[in-house]
């Protein structure tokens, strides 16, 4: 064989060597590290009740791509972004039962980790309060605002109330101070970073048993720097100015500024003139104009003061009489001229419209769950009991049935003569 051959066999096979070298790092370096998953609450040996927050800390070389909530033995549901946070609704359960939780995680790489067990019993003490509606508050807002927002609820056993708010941006709020069942709370946020938020909120009472999360009320954050401003002008002026259902504590003629760009719902009101509402497109670093002529609705023939908010509309009786519901717990029976003629008093406060029946009864209802109807001489005729809050207005069947919602979600309907139909 020649000198030739010889050295190109023998470089040739170095070749091949040094590829096959080159590619055993490549399948060494595939990851094979499972993530670390903890399950952060409940704490093993805890006493649950009501609705359970389950919280898992997942962490991974590479990053997390789901986790996992195993509840004994069998799945309860997946996550594929974080927080990771699985609401446990534990009502159902026999008391005084045990129950064993896990969670898993996943890496892109499929790799899975398991967290060690944590083992709680069941314990209800007390029915939990009854799940509050969405948080009250502004949709939009800057970085660094404090924003306030309101919830309420109540609870079937008169138990007192406290909240606390899911921010949507992977922070709670503190429970808040204890207030008594159908009393609002208010709370204030400051947002971080710019995006869009998710706010939910849910309540505990006195024996730390928890309502469900929520329905969540979405909130648009904008940086500082990119406003805009709308100015606002009417005749006659001195009208009160709303922005998206918030009262700016300006009136007319007026310039709202720092506002985030998109379209926004501007309102007026103006005792003796009707309502005026519009909306308007703002841009950042530019200024819209809103100019309305006010629509004249006649003189004020009298006002009747009350011991609190008013968030009902009147109704009339056949008679004039008309009737109304007041935040102050009572329903209000209001003269044709103006004078009180009679009042009943509720528990909580008295948010439902009132309606009168062709027999001149009155139908509403109140936020301590009861359903009234009252005789014309604002005396009781029956109250029945549902189990949530009752803010909205009866309506009345041609065949006489009573049809109300509730804040337990459910549409109920019952006979002129307070049965259950």
């Amino acid at each position: 064989m020649s000198v030739f051959k010889k050295e190109w066999r023998r470089r040739g096979a170095l070749g091949v060597l040094a590829a096959v070298f080159l590619s055993m790092p490549l399948a060494c370096g595939r990851d094979k590290e499972p993530p670390v998953v903890t399950i952060t609450s409940p704490a093993d040996g805890e006493t649950v009740s009501g609705y359970v927050s389950i919280t898992v800390e997942a962490t991974d070389d590479d990053s997390v791509a789901s986790v996992s909530f195993i509840i004994d033995d069998s799945s309860a549901g997946t996550l594929y972004q974080p927080p990771w946070e699985y609401e446990w609704n534990t009502l159902e359960l026999e008391e005084g039962s045990t129950h064993t939780i896990k969670a898993t995680a996943l890496d892109p790489s499929d790799n899975e980790g398991e967290s060690e067990p944590v083992t709680v019993t069941v314990m209800q003490p007390s029915n939990p309060p009854v799940t509050p509606g969405a948080p009250q508050g502004p949709s939009a807002g800057f970085v660094g605002d404090a924003l306030t927002f309101r919830a309420r609820t109540t609870d079937p056993d008169d138990d007192s109330i406290s909240y606390q708010f899911d921010w949507g941006d992977g922070t709670k709020s503190v429970w808040t101070d204890y207030v008594t069942t159908g009393e609002e709370m208010e709370v204030q946020k400051a947002f971080d970073s710019e995006g869009t938020y998710t706010v939910k909120v849910r309540a505990k009472d006195t024996y730390e048993v928890t309502s469900a999360l929520s329905l969540g009320l979405t909130v648009v954050i904008s940086p500082v720097s990119s406003t805009g401003s709308i100015q606002v002008n009417s005749v006659p002026t001195g009208a009160e100015i709303w922005l998206d259902g918030t009262n700016t504590g300006k009136t007319t003629n007026a310039l709202l500024d720092k506002i985030a760009p998109g379209e926004r719902t501007v309102s007026l009101r103006k005792e003796g003139y009707a309502d005026y509402q519009t909306k308007v497109t703002v841009v950042a670093e530019q200024t819209a104009e809103v100019n309305a002529t006010l629509e004249r609705i006649g003189e004020v023939i009298w006002r009747y003061e009350t011991g609190g908010e008013i968030e009902s509309s009147p109704a009339i009786g056949s008679d004039g009489t008309v009737y109304v519901g007041s935040s102050d717990s009572k329903l209000y029976a209001i003269t044709p001229t103006g004078g009180l003629y009679k009042d009943y008093t509720t528990d909580f406060a008295v948010r439902s419209s009132p309606a009168v029946g062709s027999d001149r009864k009155i139908y509403f209802g109140s936020d301590d769950v009861y359903v009234y109807a009252l005789h014309p001489d604002v005396v009781r005729y029956w109250e029945y009991k549902t189990e949530g809050y009752v803010s909205s207005s009866p309506a009345i069947g041609s065949d006489g049935t009573i049809y109300v919602g509730s804040g337990d979600d459910n549409l109920w309907a019952l006979t002129s003569e307070g049965n259950f139909k």
